[in-house]
């Protein structure tokens, strides 16, 4: 043996033990990587293409883009804002997905080669020994726009071969992409929906979009199997927010044929009777939130809802039964007692108070409860608004204080369309002119559709000096709504102010020219 010794130089000594050195590293990146785990790898880029990221830069994007929906998505369910009550695609919180990571070594120093050899690619070997899948992604494109594409593979019966189970592109269509962020997330939901898709339920459903929940709706048709009562639910929910009345009521009868004691099912129904609002639908809503009530008598939500009916049901009887009132004050109050944060409920409270001639008491209670809700974006709208209509019964002081309020709910939530509408008609009330047409356009690019957003921005035009765009935006209002030809109709439904009505009076008189 000495002489063995002797006869090894000290370079052998250095490669033996660079040896079991790499030995060493390879064994303890196989022992420590969980079978389970999706291995990354993103190849080079063609020759020539630049997009301005490399492969380590897309790797790091896709997995925190990963990483972001499923933190999302696991979230505690009070931590995320439902649109509304009976989304019970807030309440995924444990949910198991497998654990991904990157091929190559997560910093620079991995790189670095010592007689030849460095620590990624003795992190590659032992995690690929062990890692029964990964995600085999590449990119092509030229000086245009580029494409993603992923390759979902597992292990074959020869260790060292993998086999394709799924592949994804980015962008689905024949366009290109030009900006990572664009496409990256697509990428990402696609692989997802393959993996785990009831992880994507409250993805979709924190998006708040059209788009959102029609790839919510498509989600539990296509890849959520079985489908439970709460399923079911879900769905219904994300039909309402399509406006697919009709579907949603039967996915909640599902519901509740699978499970007789899912109250949120009723409070649901009852909502999707209140935002068809066709014949008779008002008593069946009524009908629905009592039966939750029945079911839940704790249920915070059912109250106020039923609350929010009977009021609607005195108003549209032109306030000649106080009884209905009286009642809805008492489940407003009653749902407060039980959620002290519900602020659907305190708003109904306040309005209820104002529609009943209490304005200054109906104020007051409004200052009163704010601090409750300080950062809720509905509280500070709907006061703001309240506030708006003592200024159009001449309380001029209270119109910063309403554009005050409005803004700050704004600032809360500005993905919503009604606080942009109301803070235009606040700012050109305030006579600024051009921050108007700002929130109009911002009202606009997220509800195409509504007459008063279009009416509204035909105006800001008109007055901005584009009369070619403003006639084509109120000829759409009056297309969609053509009672917006009439002056007193803007005044009495949609709250327009004398100056508004008078200065649109000329736009009305030109979208009607010719048509």
């Amino acid at each position: 043996m000495s002489q063995l010794l002797k006869a090894i130089k000290p370079l052998g000594l250095v490669a033996v033990l660079l040896f079991l050195c790499a030995v060493v590293g390879v064994v303890y990146y196989y022992w420590t990587t969980d079978p389970d785990t999706i291995l990354i790898v993103t190849q080079d880029f063609p020759s020539g293409l630049n997009p301005g990221f490399g492969p380590p830069e897309l790797t790091h994007d896709l997995l925190q883009t990963f990483h972001d929906i499923v933190s999302e998505a696991q979230a505690p369910a009070g931590s995320v804002r439902p649109k509304r009550p009976g989304q019970l695609g807030y309440q995924v919180v444990s949910i198991a997905v497998p654990p991904m990571t990157s091929m190559s070594g997560p910093l620079p120093i991995f790189d670095r080669n010592v007689k030849g050899i460095n620590l990624a690619l003795l992190r590659e070997i032992g995690m690929s020994l062990k890692a029964r899948r990964l995600l085999d992604v590449t990119v092509r494109g030229d000086a245009k726009g580029f494409r993603l594409a992923a390759a979902l593979k597992h292990r074959t019966s020869n260790v060292l071969d993998f086999e394709t189970d799924h592949s994804w592109k980015s962008p689905q269509g024949d366009q290109d992409c030009t900006r990572l962020e664009a496409c990256l997330p697509d990428l990402a939901e696609q692989v997802l929906k393959a993996l785990q898709p009831r992880i994507l339920i409250a993805h979709y459903f924190k998006r708040d979009d059209q788009e959102g929940y029609r790839a919510l709706a498509d989600l539990y048709e296509t890849a959520i199997s079985p489908l439970s009562a709460a399923d079911h639910l879900g769905w219904g929910d994300a039909l309402v927010s399509l406006k697919e009345y009709e579907k949603a009521l039967g996915k909640y009868d599902q519901a509740l044929q699978q499970d007789q004691s899912l109250c949120q099912a009723d409070i649901s129904r009852g909502i999707a009777f209140l935002s068809r609002f066709g014949p008779k639908d008002l008593d069946r809503a009524e009908e629905a939130f009592r039966r939750a009530i029945k079911c839940d008598e704790k249920s915070a939500p059912a109250y106020n809802n039923l609350g929010n009916v009977l009021i609607r049901r005195w108003a549209a009887g032109g306030k000649r039964q106080p009884e209905l009132a009286q009642e809805a004050k008492k489940h407003c109050e009653e749902a407060l007692r039980r959620d002290p944060q519900l602020v659907a409920a305190a708003i109904n409270t306040g309005y209820l108070l104002y529609n009943e001639g209490a304005r200054q008491q109906a104020i007051d209670y409004f200052e009163q409860v704010k601090d409750t809700f300080p950062t809720t974006p509905a509280f500070f709208l709907n006061y703001g608004f309240l506030l708006y209509r003592e200024y159009l019964l001449g309380k001029d002081a209270l119109l910063w204080t309403a554009l005050e309020h409005t803004t700050r709910a704004w600032t809360l939530d500005p993905k919503n369309w009604v606080t942009a509408d109301n803070l235009a008609f606040l700012s050109y009330e305030a006579g600024h002119l051009a921050e108007s047409v700002k929130y109009w356009q911002e009202a606009y690019r997220m509800n195409p559709k509504d007459p008063d957003v279009l009416a509204g921005l035909g105006l800001g035009l008109l007055k901005s000096g584009k009369q070619e765009d403003a006639v084509r935006f109120y000829r759409d209002a009056l297309l969609i709504e053509p009672q917006f030809k009439d002056l007193e109709y803007l005044r009495r439904v949609h709250y327009w102010s004398p100056r508004a009505t008078r200065d649109v009076e000329p736009l009305i008189r030109l979208a009607q020219e010719g048509t």
